[in-house]
């Protein structure tokens, strides 16, 4: 079994400002927290302890995958070095045989050791984009295939690092929450205060493994106190269940097909281009008025409480604001350039037979994400900073859900239109053709003559045939010049 064992002197400041910034989230059951800290590649990394004695690993965090990856201390110096373990034991599992092995060893996360636990140990070279090791969130509810650990049938559904840690660990709820984007990032295991959180409609997540949620729309926001909307792309106008949004914290970018990267790019201020090295954009910029230049990107996204009455979609959405400071950074050459953090993902960005997108960490530094892994559902709380008391931050960003072309999502501005515009045509036939109308169109001749008459109107005050107020019709004359006939009484 388990075992907890006290955090180290040398880690306890770092983690009482963790758990300052945690207590908002944390409810019931026993959270086990972790620090975080940025990596050079854009990534939050935790330290995870592995072995007897233990050596201290840096692993990025990753939420779409399942394994915790480490590379071996001959290939990296920050590797794990299976050999100065006394509790490590290889598994004589299937794998490629060449570039990875499989292990089992003691593990400790966050103050909580775990005994047995697997991790892959790559030890040829992989082609990968980290520097130390990977843990993966991932807990596959549907599970096909144990990956490298499978031995039997009995295997599948078993596999995946934190499927073994819970159950090591029943007293720790079966959540996580990613809290990256303020001074104190961490890593919280179990205890999510449901109250903060806005969780998002859980239609793909149901169909897959990964952290899906439903994208209702995207677009650009510039200003605060009054934003406008530069451009925005309404999803449910082609698609009924939005765009599949992949969050991934393993992706330091948005990522978003070509055509939506080619709009977005002509947007964007500052001469931007793509970067042909890494598909990402790169503009012109001042560093110190990054905010004051770049828009925010806003996206809406179905609400978990959302539901659809005979197809019709009723609209409840969760709305979340990027600012720019947590996509656009100076690029290091010093050339008077950004970088900004939106990827062209090709041509082919499909998943569910509909348009997708990834969100990475630009949406992980602009709220908390929440992963419910018995709910199977993604949700969202307010950012570090912000002054929301619940759910995700304030909006400050304009709505980028077309209100008019909407699918089959209600909208209430269009359903106002239309029924003001309806209301509007019966009463103009009602009051102008109907014979039960009569006397308020008398009335309304009566008023119109009576104020014409205190305004000094002209002679457009009288029906044909009435005679003026103050005179019989034939008693005016037209004023020179004016064209018309006069009309006279007939005895």
């Amino acid at each position: 079994q388990g075992v907890r064992r006290p955090v180290p002197m040398a880690h306890r400041p770092a983690i009482w400002a963790a758990l300052a910034a945690a207590a908002p989230w944390t409810s019931g059951g026993l959270p086990v927290l972790t620090t975080a800290r940025e990596n050079a590649h854009g990534l939050f990394e935790v330290e995870v302890e592995i072995g007897t004695p233990p050596q201290r690993i840096w692993t990025s965090i990753r939420s779409a995958s399942e394994w915790l990856w480490v590379p071996d201390a001959e290939i990296s110096p920050d590797g794990f070095a299976s050999k100065n373990s006394s509790t490590a034991k290889r598994e004589d599992v299937r794998g490629d045989g060449a570039s990875t092995e499989a292990l089992r060893d003691t593990v400790e996360i966050g103050g909580c050791s775990s005994t047995s636990m697997p991790l892959v140990l790559t030890v040829g070279n992989v082609s990968t984009s980290f520097d130390g090791g990977m843990l993966g969130l991932l807990v596959p509810r549907k599970h096909q295939d144990a990956g490298f650990f499978a031995k039997t049938s009995d295997d599948i559904g078993k596999g995946s690092f934190f499927a073994h840690f819970w159950e090591q660990h029943p007293e720790v709820s079966r959540s996580f929450s990613l809290s990256l984007g303020g001074s104190n990032p961490f890593l919280l295991l179990g205890g999510a205060e449901e109250a903060r959180v806005d969780y998002l409609a859980d239609t793909y997540t149901q169909r897959s493994d990964l952290w899906y949620t439903s994208v209702r729309a995207i677009g650009l926001s510039k200003g605060q106190t009054s934003p406008s909307r530069l451009w925005s792309l309404d999803f449910n106008e082609h698609f009924p269940y939005g765009s599949p949004g992949l969050l991934n914290s393993g992706s330091p970018a948005i990522e978003v097909g070509s055509l939506i990267f080619r709009n977005l790019l002509e947007v964007m201020p500052g001469n931007c281009h793509t970067d042909l090295s890494s598909l990402a954009m790169s503009c012109e910029c001042s560093p110190n008025t990054i905010e004051e230049d770049f828009p925010s990107i806003s996206l809406s996204m179905e609400a978990g409480s959302n539901y659809r009455i005979l197809g019709l979609d009723v609209g409840r959405s969760v709305s979340v604001c990027i600012p720019p400071s947590a996509y656009v950074t100076p690029d290091p050459s010093g050339e008077g350039r950004c970088r900004v953090a939106v990827v062209d993902g090709g041509k082919n960005m499909q998943r569910f037979q509909a348009e997708a997108i990834i969100l990475g960490m630009p949406l992980f530094r602009s709220a908390v994400v929440v992963m419910d892994v018995d709910r199977g559902r993604v949700g969202l709380g307010a950012a570090p900073g912000s002054e929301a008391i619940w759910g995700v931050q304030p909006n400050v960003c304009a709505d980028p859900k077309n209100w008019w072309n909407t699918g089959h999502r209600f909208s209430s501005m269009r359903v106002t239109l239309v029924l003001a515009g309806t209301a509007a045509l019966l009463a103009y036939v009602f009051v102008g053709f109907s014979p039960q109308a009569e006397g308020i169109r008398n009335s309304l001749d009566r008023l119109r003559a009576r104020l014409e008459s205190m305004t000094g109107g002209g002679s457009g005050g009288t029906r044909l045939g009435h005679s003026a107020p103050g005179g019989s019709a034939s008693s005016r004359r037209p004023h020179d010049g004016e064209q018309g006939m006069q009309m006279t009484e007939r005895p």
